[in-house]
């Protein structure tokens, strides 16, 4: 592997890992909202 290819990879890694945290906070965001919604007044 060069160098190149190993940034490339690692850059890649980096963006999907932010996007899963990405989806996981909008996630967590719309289960609270959920709640809120839900739970009986």
């Amino acid at each position: 592997m060069t160098r190149r290819t190993v940034v490339s990879f690692l850059s890649r890694k980096d963006v999907e890992k932010k996007k899963k945290s990405l989806n996981g906070d909008v996630e967590a965001i719309y289960m609270i909202v959920l709640k809120q919604f839900t739970r009986p007044t």
